[in-house]
């Protein structure tokens, strides 16, 4: 059965997460880079139609690094996370990360960015919630993120860190369902 199909339910939601990765073929080596990536998605009583959806990802990257992005020039440097069916297909989706802060302790700074764009549905429009960080290319509900999808994320125009979108369906009404 799809993530996305609600059977017997009156509420669903689909909670994706991609744990994200330095370790992929294109990747440049960045030692202590971290990296995660979160979808949500909860349905109406129909089962089919979106009610709700958020896109959230968090990027720390060590400072110093091999990328260029130090705390003077953190600011302004491009940090984004593109959506693909699977890779290295072409995006269906890029998202840009906002600088949050630099912070740092005796062994070292880190730069951190985040991305949380939130949409409901309210009558048939598509409704963005107030206070997001950063931005996509499509609302979250359009963006209909599925397990196996691919997730990348480039800093200044390079591939620093991958993953896979996998998750679970969680019902609400407390119906157990084997599959």
């Amino acid at each position: 059965m799809p993530l996305a199909a609600a059977k017997d339910s009156d509420e669903e939601e689909v909670e994706l997460e991609a744990e994200l990765s330095n370790s992929c073929p294109t990747c440049t080596a960045v030692p202590k880079l971290k990296g995660e990536a979160e979808f949500e998605q909860e349905f109406g009583s129909d089962g089919t139609t979106i009610k709700e959806a958020e896109i959230k990802a968090k990027v720390q990257i060590p400072i110093p690094n091999p990328l260029g992005i130090d705390a003077t020039n953190a600011g302004t440097a491009s940090v984004v996370l593109e959506l693909s069916n699977t890779d290295p297909n072409a995006p269906y989706a890029t998202c840009t990360l906002a600088f949050k802060k630099v912070s740092g302790k005796s062994n070292g700074n880190k730069a951190t960015y985040e991305l949380k764009v939130q949409t409901k549905l309210k009558g048939a429009t598509h409704i963005s919630k107030k206070k997001q960080i950063g931005s996509c290319t499509l609302d979250a509900i359009d963006l209909n993120v599925q397990a196996g999808d691919t997730a990348i994320v480039t800093a200044n125009g390079v591939d620093v860190l991958s993953g896979v979108f996998g998750g679970e369906e969680e019902e609400e009404d407390e119906d157990d369902h084997d599959h």
